[in-house]
């Protein structure tokens, strides 16, 4: 399978793109497809990350090859002020809806501020003071840039930055939760309050699945997922519970930001393709016990199960005193999940 790197679009229209096999179109009911450098002008199968604008043309930001866009009407060019860029290494991108603009971030090349309907670059933030940006995030006039050396902020009216607010961490993920900037680092999760400056931390040690944390998202429930390189951490008021391949992820390795959001479903990418979460099943703990039937008796090492076919208690002699029980519960939708606790008296 594809690793995915990066979504746009919505449920019943979605754009999946991929690090080597291009990007693949889902329509809901409809016919699907897939665009690369084999069937496409797309030159570069390596793409990072996509964005969609108000007009509806779908922004593609490859690793090798720049940026190109897909009009409405299926043809797809070559962004038209690519040379104004300072890196064709494109690491993220990130549509503001209410300016028409659309934030590019580079690796080795800051993150460029481009004018969407006029495909026009209107400023390039310089790489030296936001350095490999990972993740982009807007906030009104605030547009927040995380990267390799830490948490920037921008403002967007004054033309000011500001630098390693959140220093000497690399920033992977970002997203607003409960008024403060929650951020994906290679040491867990930074939560950060933009009011005060403070910021609180949750590692692999307080309960999440892995302290490399990917991708970020708010729940339908107002709860957090944070996707890792070794599981899915769901952060709820009072617990972490962590989900891995055998719940029926894609796997446990989640890419870098590969995460949306839609009114119906929440979208995470990860090396052996993607997992999708409902707004109407979200993953809570179960609380039906399943039945637990006894499997097998063992004593003096000899087999004893046709003592089991009677039911009630079994009785063994006072001399008869090593014995083993085998059992087992009656749950086969994910057997992995049981875990068995016994007490002798």
């Amino acid at each position: 399978p594809a690793s995915v790197t990066s979504f746009a679009g919505s449920g019943s229209d979605l754009w999946v793109g991929t690090d080597g096999a291009g990007v693949f179109h889902m329509v809901k009911g409809g016919k699907s497809g897939v665009f690369n450098a084999e069937n496409s002008p797309l030159s570069n199968n390596s793409v990072m990350t996509m964005a969609m604008d108000n007009g509806g043309s779908l922004w593609i930001g490859t690793y090798l090859d720049g940026v190109f866009i897909k009009s409405p009407s299926g043809a797809i060019s070559r962004f038209r002020d690519s040379s104004g860029l300072p890196s064709e290494k494109t690491s993220v991108m990130l549509y503001d809806k209410t300016g028409d603009r659309m934030y590019v971030g580079m690796f080795g090349g800051g993150v460029a501020i481009v004018s969407a309907s006029d495909q026009k670059i209107l400023k390039v933030i310089d790489d030296r003071q936001v350095r490999w940006p990972e993740t982009l995030m807007l906030d009104g006039n605030q547009l927040w840039v995380g990267s390799v050396t830490g948490l920037h902020r921008y403002n967007l009216l004054l033309d000011e930055l500001e630098t390693d607010l959140v220093p000497n961490t690399t920033v992977l993920s970002s997203v607003l939760h409960d008024g403060k900037i929650v951020l994906g680092t290679r040491d867990g999760i930074i939560f950060y309050d933009p009011s005060t400056g403070g910021s609180t931390n949750c590692r692999k040690a307080d309960g999440l699945a892995d302290d490399v944390v990917t991708g970020l998202a708010e729940g339908f429930d107002g709860d957090l997922w944070a996707s890792t390189s070794n599981g899915l951490s769901l952060i709820t008021k009072d617990r972490i519970k962590n989900f891995y391949s055998y719940d029926g992820l894609q796997g446990n390795e989640f890419r870098r930001s590969a995460v949306l959001k839609t009114e119906d479903f929440i979208y995470l990418g990860g090396n052996r393709g993607m997992t999708m979460i409902s707004a109407g099943s979200q993953a809570k703990m179960n609380s039906v016990l399943p039945k637990l039937k006894i499997s097998g008796l063992r004593v003096m090492y000899e087999t004893k199960d046709s003592l089991l076919r009677y039911g009630g208690p079994l009785k063994i002699r006072h001399k008869e005193n090593i014995f083993s029980i085998g059992f087992t519960a009656l749950e086969f939708t994910n057997p992995n999940r049981v875990r068995y606790s016994y007490m002798m008296e």
